[in-house]
């Protein structure tokens, strides 16, 4: 008896698109910022202070004491681990963006499940912000390479296994292939 090829089992179990309900959850320039600098920025200072070091302020040191012109992280020299002293030189324009000018709002889409679960449980704003705080400096990063057009940083949670989010990321890795153009 012949067996289903691999591929046509493993493609049976993908989920489509069309039949996901996501539902969105936006959190404004002001929420992010004050996340960014009053709960990540000061962590990271009490983490400074008990332990001598963080390691994201080492990353970011490192990146910034790059000596050639391929330098993406600018750190003012002297000052402390902080927003407003670090600068990124934008992908789009070249031009020195300062981390701490940089708005943008997260939008989370999730299953429509989710968001009763955490409003039923009483925890959606503490799991937004942990889950928030864990990306932000991935966010930051990304945000502040771009001047135009990266005011909107949109996350998807979904609950599948690793094969299927492999294959939904190939998906859309094959989609956008050679179509990127120079700004």
């Amino acid at each position: 008896m012949m067996s289903t090829p691999q591929h046509v089992r493993y493609a049976a179990k993908m989920p489509l698109m069309s039949s996901c309900e996501l539902e969105m959850m936006e959190f404004s320039a002001s929420k992010i910022e004050t996340l960014r600098d009053d709960v990540l920025f000061e962590k990271e200072r009490l983490t400074i202070e008990q332990h001598g070091f963080s390691p994201f302020e080492r990353w970011y040191c490192a990146i910034a004491s790059v000596q050639n012109r391929q330098r993406t992280i600018a750190w003012k020299t002297g000052k402390s681990f902080a927003s407003e002293n670090l600068f990124f030189h934008t992908i789009d324009m070249g031009r020195l963006l300062p981390m701490s000018l940089t708005d943008f709002r997260v939008q989370i889409y999730t299953a429509k499940g989710l968001w009763a679960y955490m409003e039923h449980y009483g925890n959606t704003e503490s799991w937004t912000n942990i889950m928030i705080l864990r990306l932000m400096h991935h966010m930051l990063v990304f945000r502040n390479m771009h001047d135009f057009d990266g005011g909107d940083i949109p996350i998807i949670c979904i609950d599948w296994e690793k094969e299927l989010v492999d294959a939904a990321m190939d998906y859309w890795v094959n989609l956008s292939a050679n179509r990127w153009t120079k700004c």
